[in-house]
């Protein structure tokens, strides 16, 4: 991974819905958790059951648009409506709020 934009490394804890692992929906909704740095990717609606547990290089090879993100912020999100719409960025709310 020659181009590998982020910070943190490819084998970094993140974590992402079944439907974007398997690419039945696009990834629309990123955050980097401010407590622990585990990115999060998320496509349309989602229940608990659909979270698993992968590598962040994993993430971007269901979505290499994702790569844009490299720079969002511990506590930080991006949203988009979208393949095609740019992300919108945005504060997390405090833990607990």
């Amino acid at each position: 991974m020659d181009d590998w934009r982020f910070d943190d490394p490819p084998d970094t804890l993140a974590i992402a819905t079944r439907q974007v692992l398997a690419r039945t929906e696009d990834i629309l909704l990123v955050t980097h958790e401010r407590d622990d740095g585990v990115w999060v990717f998320i496509g349309g609606p989602w229940r608990d059951a659909d979270l698993q547990v992968v590598c962040l290089s994993h993430a971007l090879e269901c979505d290499a648009s994702v790569g844009a993100l490299a720079t969002l912020p511990l506590g930080w999100g991006a949203k988009r409506t979208s393949l095609s719409s740019p992300w919108e960025w945005f504060e997390l709310p405090p833990e607990g709020e």
